[in-house]
């Protein structure tokens, strides 16, 4: 058995998936036309590299896996070569948008911002859904700009967010180097499911069972770059992945004493 959060453990994952029964869905496809079959939808916010989501997609590939990408528009995210392989795998590609933090608040900068970036994917690959980057260091959240725009404006079908009913199916990810929702997920969640309850899933071995065994459908996001290939950088990621932890644990202590 695999060492959690490498890349072999993701192998073993896909492997459960396949066992399960689920129909895996990238998010368009969800959005669009879901089966009735108990599904699956995966979904990789690709925050740091852009490169190292080629190995993933190539497992999910071999396993008859079609999942959803989506990309920061900065510079060692955004790899136009990464972008068109991802996307020749049968994968969905998108746009990862972080454009009311990069305007600092300021909505009509936003806009040309989330216009511009997105028709320079579009420039490389069909992108038709997109997914909210949430920086917990940020007073803004970026799905504020859906408050004064509609996804037609900008020919998309969906949000990763915004469009999924936190009722209908459950949400996991792998936020804070565990499944099992709480005090890390600072921005990462559906409206109106943070407080629902949540199975308690720390491992990936536990979410493998649950995939098995449960008769919901299940949303799940992860970070391409937690899933380490070697001994460095597990180390070097879990590293990370703790800091990042403390500094949202700051925050919060922080903020509760305004």
């Amino acid at each position: 058995m695999a060492r959690d959060w490498t890349i072999e453990k993701y192998k073993e994952f896909c492997m459960a998936v396949k066992d399960s029964g689920r129909i895996v869905l990238p998010v368009v496809d969800y959005l669009i036309h879901p089966p009735e079959a108990r599904k699956l939808v995966m979904r990789h916010d690709v925050d740091i590299s852009g490169k190292r989501t080629l190995r993933m997609a190539e497992i999910e590939a071999k396993f008859g896996f079609r999942t959803s990408y989506y990309y920061r528009k900065v510079k060692k995210t955004f790899s136009p070569e990464v972008l068109r392989a991802v996307a020749q795998l049968g994968h969905e590609v998108g746009y990862h948008y972080e454009a009311l933090d990069k305007a600092k608040g300021d909505i009509q900068r936003a806009k040309e911002i989330f216009e511009r970036e997105l028709a320079e994917f579009r420039s490389m690959v069909d992108v038709k859904t997109v997914s909210m980057h949430g920086n917990p260091l940020t007073r803004w959240d970026n799905r504020d700009l859906w408050q004064h725009y509609g996804f037609s404006d900008f020919d998309l079908v969906g949000e990763c967010y915004l469009s999924f009913d936190a009722n209908k199916i459950i949400y996991l990810s792998d936020t804070g180097r565990t499944w099992e929702e709480g005090k890390h997920n600072v921005k990462d969640f559906l409206a109106g499911g943070k407080d629902l309850e949540r199975p308690a899933l720390r491992t990936t071995d536990d979410l493998c069972r649950f995939l098995s065994e449960s008769p919901r459908d299940v949303y799940l996001l992860m970070h391409p770059e937690r899933w380490s290939t070697s001994l460095r950088d597990y180390v070097v990621q879990a590293t990370r992945d703790r800091l990042a932890c403390l500094a949202k644990d700051l925050l919060a202590t922080l903020n509760r004493k305004k």
